[in-house]
């Protein structure tokens, strides 16, 4: 027998690879990814709902799985609080601006800063909270990476995206 995952029982992973064979195969030709990564991203949401007792999971959960588990908002807040407050925005959008004038070069991270917690901050509380950053990213993904780069590189991002988009891809199951 072909074992997939070895926290799976026998049972849990001949369970598994009938119900997902005819998903991975469609997945691998349909998609760039390999058999292996096809069978890899099924066994996270085939575990997600064996462990929650449902055979479903929602876009938003999905998605919200895959930002904690790239750790994408980790990687502004360093400190660990889940939030964004000025003084990091600022720290962070220092390299978007440079030249020979200190004082436009400061007007100009202000009115930066300012901007992206007019878009960010629904709540208008002062901080950027994580369910806010989610759920802008979620309506404008191009706004990911809005205090600079999180991935190494676009082959990583691509990810991200196939992640997130991948739950459309299974096909709708009546009375579950």
């Amino acid at each position: 027998m072909n074992r997939i995952d070895l926290t799976l029982d026998d049972m849990a992973n001949n369970k598994f690879l009938t119900i997902y064979n005819s998903l991975i195969k469609s997945f691998t030709a349909s998609t760039d990814f390999s058999s292996n990564d096809v069978v890899s991203l099924l066994i996270v949401f085939y575990k997600y709902t064996l462990n929650n007792g449902t055979r479903m999971m929602s876009t938003q959960q999905l998605y919200n799985l895959f930002l904690v588990s790239f750790g994408i908002f980790d990687v502004y807040t360093s400190a660990g609080t889940l939030v964004l407050n000025r003084e990091v925005v600022g720290l962070a959008i220092e390299k978007f601006f440079y030249g020979d004038d200190d004082d436009e070069i400061k007007e100009l991270r202000a009115d930066m800063c300012e901007f992206l917690f007019a878009k960010f901050d629904t709540d208008k509380d002062g901080v950027i909270a994580f369910e806010e950053y989610a759920e802008i990213v979620q309506n404008q993904p191009g706004l990911l990476e809005f205090l600079g780069k999180i991935f190494p590189d676009d082959k990583d991002r691509s990810l991200v995206a196939y992640c997130h988009n991948i739950e459309s891809m299974f096909p709708p199951e009546d009375g579950y």
